[in-house]
Parts: structure tokens; C-alpha cells; sequence
């Protein structure tokens, strides 16, 4: 669904991580054993204090799933939709579950009040806001590239999933469809700044840096082995290896379009007609360079993406600033 570039696991989303945790060991509890509904334990008189509370009332059901069937799709989505971390930042990411969260809620609330003839009585608990608000980055900025095709005749892409997941969560109920749109329409103000919402709807840094001090061993993820930097002549070699690699598949990529179409005179790179290239006449040629200049816009969007500057502008400089041939060979490696 997302580059195999990017980070694995929770690496630099702690956000993510807590988020998941939270949800999932809350609505475990609130599916499995409902005994120890978190509600029930609100209602007791054990905890009676907080059953005025309507704010705790709201954060509990902004966390817990209400069946298993959304604490499956919803724990998937956000566990992918941990990218967008990486590319704001923690804090910038805490506060958009703030902002489409409050934001989400009052959409919802709104709504149910001016439709009561309506009856939607079946308005799902869990963090509906925040898994559709994502959807508009989701859709807007991260690219379709074609990995598949349904009978040969309708192109599937990596992205087909995702929507299949949010669909297999909003079609559960009237509520869960009114929840799923408010969180969409919580992800536009969001995503466009609307009301700059940006600027006074966020975590203040008190908070931000309190919880960070708190719990950030608690949740902190290691490095994968593979994002640990290379020093020395051990890094010209890995971009050697990997570089050599990359026009070998480019190489097969290009001679299988170009199979189709016309006999192969040549190589597209520099050697022999036919051949692919090696590691002697790569080190003596420069590689070929991109008929029109690289995008910079394009850079920026697969380096956000969790791929590196230097593989992202080879990759765009072997596809010839096609962003879908650049994305298949980044996925490739």
C-alpha cells in the first residue's frame, strides 16, 4: 500500500504507535471482555465521579472501537497512515488528530442535532475523525502507480486497499457513513488550512513537550539495520552495488517496452546492442540523462515519502522524470 522505502515498523511515529496502542488495548478490552466495559466502569460506583464528565465521555469514545470489525480496518489504516508522520513530525501530526478530531465531533454533533428526524442512533465509537481526515492527504498527495490489473482490463494500484478498508467501515451503519464524512470533511479544513486552523487548533507545546519527556522511551521505536548510515568507503560501495542494480533494472524495464513495439538496436544505456550494462562500462560512461530537466516538485514528493534524495534522483533521472516509472523502481529494490 505504501513505498517499501519508508521507515519500517514505528521508526521516527511515535504518535502512531501511542495511538495504536491506546485504541487497540481499549477496545480489546471493550469487545472481548465486556465485563470490564470502560462505560459500565464509568457508570459504577466505584468511579462514579466521572460519569458527569461529558469531555472524558467524549475522549473514551473517541478512543475505544465499538466492534471487532472496526478495530481491524481502523488499526490497519492507521498503522499505514503512520507515512504522514513521518512527513509532518510528531508535533504537527498530534495536532491534526487534535484539529480533525474536534473538528470531526462538532460536524458530528451539528448534524445530529439539525437531523433528529433522522434517528441515527447508531454512531460508532472510535477514532473515526481521524482515520477518514487522512484520506484527503492520502488521496491528493500520495501517487497512483499501476501494480496490477483486474482481468487484464481494469488497472488496480496500491491504493485500491486502503479505500476498500475505509468502505468496509463506513457502509457497518448510517452512523459509521456520517462519521467517516464528517472526518473528511474535518481533513479538507485540515489539509487546506480553512479558518487557519492550523495556527490555534493545535497541542500547545507544554503538553507536547510534557508528553514527550513522559512517555517517549515508552514509546520510541530503534532504527531499522537498514537506516543505519554507512561511513566511509563502505557507503561509496553500497551506492555503487545499489546504483548498478538500478540500471540493471531499468535496463530490463526499458527493453521490455521497447520489445513491444520495435526490435532492440541497442541498450538505452551505454554498451553493447543488446547487453545489459556492467559494472566496467557504467564506471567508464556517465549514465544517460533525462530529456527535460528534473522536477523539483517531484523530488521533494517521493523524498517525503521516506525514499532518499539520492535514490529519488536516480530513479528520476533513469525514468525520465516520470514520477510512476521512478515510484515502480523505488519499490523494486
Amino acid at each position: 500500500m505504501f513505498p517499501g522505502g519508508t521507515p519500517f515498523g514505528f521508526y521516527n511515529a511515535p504518535v502512531s504507535k501511542a495511538l495504536l496502542v491506546i485504541t487497540g488495548a481499549a477496545s480489546t478490552l471493550n469487545v472481548l471482555f465486556p465485563l470490564l466495559n470502560i462505560q459500565t466502569l464509568i457508570r459504577s460506583g466505584t468511579l462514579n465521579y466521572l460519569q458527569d464528565s461529558k469531555i472524558l465521555s467524549g475522549i473514551l469514545r473517541s478512543l475505544c472501537y465499538s466492534n471487532g470489525k472496526n478495530l481491524f480496518f481502523g488499526s490497519l489504516l492507521l498503522y499505514n497512515f503512520r507515512i504522514f508522520e513521518h512527513r509532518y513530525g510528531p508535533k504537527r501530526f498530534a495536532d491534526h488528530i487534535l484539529a480533525s478530531t474536534v473538528i470531526g465531533a462538532g460536524l458530528q454533533y451539528a448534524v445530529i442535532m439539525l437531523t433528529q428526524r433522522l434517528k441515527i442512533e447508531d454512531v460508532p465509537t472510535g477514532p473515526f475523525w481521524v482515520i477518514f481526515s487522512l484520506y484527503v492527504p492520502f488521496f491528493l498527495s500520495i501517487p497512483s502507480v499501476n501494480s496490477s490489473s483486474f482481468f487484464g482490463l481494469v488497472p488496480s494500484t496500491g491504493k485500491v486497499f486502503t479505500y476498500v478498508f475505509g468502505l468496509q467501515m463506513l457502509l457497518t451503519s448510517k452512523g459509521a457513513a456520517l462519521s467517516g464524512l464528517c472526518g473528511i470533511i474535518a481533513g479538507v479544513v485540515c489539509h487546506f488550512n480553512i479558518f487557519y486552523v492550523k495556527r490555534w487548533l493545535t497541542v500547545p507545546r507544554a503538553i507536547s513537550s510534557v508528553c514527550s519527556r513522559i512517555f517517549g522511551n515508552l514509546f520510541h521505536s530503534p532504527a531499522p539495520d537498514n537506516a543505519e548510515r554507512l561511513q566511509g568507503a563502505t557507503l561509496e560501495i553500497q551506492r555503487q552495488i545499489r546504483m548498478d542494480e538500478l540500471d540493471q533494472q531499468m535496463w530490463n524495464v526499458q527493453q521490455m517496452n521497447v520489445t513491444r513495439r520495435w526490435p532492440v538496436i541497442g541498450s538505452p544505456f551505454s554498451g553493447t546492442a543488446g547487453a545489459a550494462p556492467t559494472n566496467t562500462n557504467r564506471s567508464a560512461e556517465p549514465i544517460q540523462q533525462p530529456t527535460i530537466e528534473v522536477s523539483e516538485e517531484q523530488i521533494q514528493q517521493l523524498i517525503e515519502m521516506g525514499f532518499t534524495r539520492y535514490d529519488v534522483l536516480q530513479a528520476l533521472t533513469a525514468s525520465n522524470n516520470n514520477i510512476a516509472t521512478a515510484m515502480n523502481i523505488l519499490l523494486s529494490e
